[in-house]
């Protein structure tokens, strides 16, 4: 059975990523499509030493953080699409478990342009999460056309 590509929109806006290099394929995928370019010259680099996975709310966070998150929403939001991004190693390295003002800094000046995008969200929340990947999930549709 095939879907169209509303429904696949409808399904991609939910979807979780438990596994880190399905994520990281994802987000590649999406960052060229981010890109816009037919012929692009610029393609993320698949080596996930090189680039990471970083979890915008993170999977672990310090107790007494992130309070925009109940309980319930810290174990539905830390695998969606929408809460991840890809960083280089280094910037990773940098940002632990920080605060999401800690991390728009570091955001702004990714290369990647999804990343770099969250650093223009002025609290992370849910509804960022479900905002941010309804957005992932029209370029979702543009990279894998139904």
């Amino acid at each position: 059975m095939l879907i169209n590509d509303s429904e696949f929109i409808q399904v991609f806006s939910v979807a979780k990523a438990s596994n880190a290099g399905l994520a990281r394929y994802y987000l590649r995928t999406l960052e060229g499509v981010a890109n816009d370019e037919p012929e692009p010259q610029f393609i993320v680099n698949e080596d996930e030493m090189a680039v990471t996975l970083e979890h915008i709310f993170p999977k672990t966070p310090k107790d007494g953080t992130w309070s925009e998150f109940s309980d319930d929403e810290r174990r539905i939001f830390k695998t969606r699409i929408g809460n991840l991004c890809l960083l280089q190693k280094k910037q990773n390295n940098q940002m632990d478990n920080s605060t999401f003002t800690a991390k728009k800094a570091i955001f702004e000046k990714s290369k990647f342009v999804l990343t770099a995008n969250i650093a223009e969200i002025s609290k992370w929340s849910p509804k960022a999460i479900e905002k941010r990947q309804l957005e992932l999930a029209q370029f979702a549709a543009k990279a894998w056309p139904l």
